[in-house]
């Protein structure tokens, strides 16, 4: 597999982990002890890997680090396989378990850590810079404090109750920080607060509901999202934002300065941009995973006031991919002997599952 990784993951690396100079370093995790990975638990291949190493996780019934916060302090690439992943047919028959993470604290000496496809409860982020935080469900709380630029792209971030099924409110602070850009994620129930002594903050290509912005100090934009019963009416950082071609649905609350300000389209009926939206969510979302949020033909969503640009998040120059991970061949199975000569050589066989498409 290490001879497949430089082209999979080339660009990652130049990007995020300029501090490594030897070849990176593939570890393995699996809670099952019988397939035989580098190790069962998160922690321990944080404490082996060298900076830029790479960590693969797999799905698995338990959680990773049950008991304490998973901590990183060295920049590091961590995969996980996603989430939704019955809903939106990723495996082609192979397991369908995420790779759950009670605790995630990514702190100092953490600079240009990447983290994909896990299911994480609770992130914090402090002291450190270049954090990117890409195609995760996050359910519970994120905290970012004093963070020199972090990126919060292609995730699910919702408040959710994975024993009662049910929605509630995900908190969502940031405080201190240079540089935040949220963009492509679907956000729902869920606090934003706590945009004190920040600089720029840009959410785009957002779709946003049940959410709550609260006021911010610094420089704030929004652009080519789509909120959904977001009561914006109190919130005074919008007299100062950038706010353009935005699409808010008849459900929304918005304070005078934003409607008199930037291209932004108001009370727009939920089944002229999202018809699978109309009952309740957390069955759509439970039923066709992400994908209730492609706008289907006619949508109010596509080309926004004749931008080019259709808003939410499948729009745009990076659209969302489904379940989050990158548009790449997925790995669903690997056959490969345990051992072999040298003139032998050895044969790997790689069984790849492509991405779906919206019908599938």
């Amino acid at each position: 597999m290490k001879a497949i990784l430089p082209t999979l993951f080339s660009l990652a690396l130049l990007a995020l982990a300029p501090a490594a100079q030897a070849q990176p370093t593939v570890w393995t995790v699996n809670a099952d002890e019988t397939v035989g990975a580098d190790f069962t638990d998160l922690p321990e291949a944080i404490a082996a890997a060298n900076e830029g190493d790479i960590i693969y996780i797999a799905g698995s019934t338990e959680n990773y680090g049950q008991i304490d916060p998973v901590r990183i302090d060295k920049p590091l690439l961590i995969y996980g396989p996603g989430y939704l992943l019955a809903q939106n047919k990723l495996q082609s028959g192979g397991s369908t378990l995420p790779a759950r993470v009670f605790s995630i604290t990514i702190g100092e000496g953490g600079d240009g850590t990447l983290i994909a496809g896990l299911t994480i409860n609770n992130l914090d982020i402090n002291n450190v810079s270049s954090v990117y935080i890409r195609s995760n469900c996050i359910t519970e709380e994120i905290d970012c404090y004093n963070v020199g630029y972090v990126l919060f792209a292609q995730n699910l971030l919702y408040g959710y109750d994975d024993y009662s099924n049910i929605f509630r409110e995900m908190n969502f602070r940031i405080d201190g920080c240079s540089e935040v850009i949220i963009t492509h994620n679907i956000l729902l129930s869920a606090r934003v607060e706590d945009f004190y002594r920040n600089g720029d903050i840009t959410l785009i290509h957002n779709f946003i509901a049940d959410t709550e912005i609260n006021e911010s100090e610094g420089s704030i934009s929004f652009s080519y999202n789509v909120f959904s019963d977001v009561d914006l009416r109190y919130n005074w950082a919008w007299r100062s934002a950038q706010c353009d071609n935005n699409l808010f649905l008849q459900d929304c609350n918005v304070p005078y300065t934003a409607q008199n300000k930037g291209s932004n389209v108001f009370d727009v009926p939920m089944q002229n941009v999202y018809p699978r939206l109309v009952n309740d969510l957390s069955d759509a979302l439970d039923y066709y995973g992400e994908r209730i949020f492609i706008p289907e033909p006619g949508s109010a969503a596509i080309n926004i006031n004749q931008t080019g640009k259709d808003a939410g998040p499948f729009g745009g120059s990076e659209p969302y991919t489904l379940a989050g991970l990158p548009n790449i061949p997925r790995i669903s199975s690997v056959e490969a002997p345990h051992f072999s000569t040298t003139s032998q050589g050895i044969t790997v066989r790689l069984t790849l599952a492509p991405e779906p498409t919206q019908d599938q």
